[in-house]
């Protein structure tokens, strides 16, 4: 699964075509974000290092690996990630990768309420967005969570 992370205010899980595309044109525009790009997909990072290189984003990394096997110098603000497991799966994965306020953004098409049920609520407190896409047959969400501070 792609995972992109971002050191100084955002970390995202993704490297998906069209998440990155919006990533990479938030970077240009922001020059003091910082992103790194992970994919345990070796054809999809060296698009994204090409990508990167063709832009002259210098404040963007593409690595091949694992979310994880990564570990960052810095916890990071924000995690973004397509749905790439359950919500506890991702949370468990992603949470050495959060700062203590840390939050974990996840798109999700289908929410199944005993997957929501199983998120560990002393740890995660989360909050569910649903996205408007008309051009798509099914409904498209963001789950929200953020790290509970009294258990950190």
């Amino acid at each position: 699964f792609p995972v992109t992370i971002s050191s100084v205010d955002a970390h995202s899980l993704s490297s998906c075509a069209g998440h990155v595309t919006i990533l990479l044109g938030c970077i240009a525009l922001t020059p003091h974000c910082e992103v790194v790009l992970l994919d345990s997909n070796g054809k999809k990072i060296r698009f994204l290092t090409q990508v990167i290189f063709n832009l002259g984003l210098k404040q963007a990394q593409a690595i091949q690996t694992r979310v994880e096997a990564y570990q960052p110098e810095q916890p990071f603000n924000t995690v973004t990630t397509r749905a790439f497991a359950t919500m506890p799966t991702m949370l468990s994965l992603c949470n050495h990768l959060l700062a203590p306020a840390g939050q974990l953004i996840a798109q999700k098409a289908v929410l199944l309420p005993e997957e929501l049920s199983a998120i560990d609520t002393q740890l995660w407190q989360y909050r569910i967005v649903r996205l408007n896409q008309t051009d798509l047959a099914e409904n498209r969400h963001l789950v929200i969570c953020e790290k509970n501070l009294f258990f950190v």
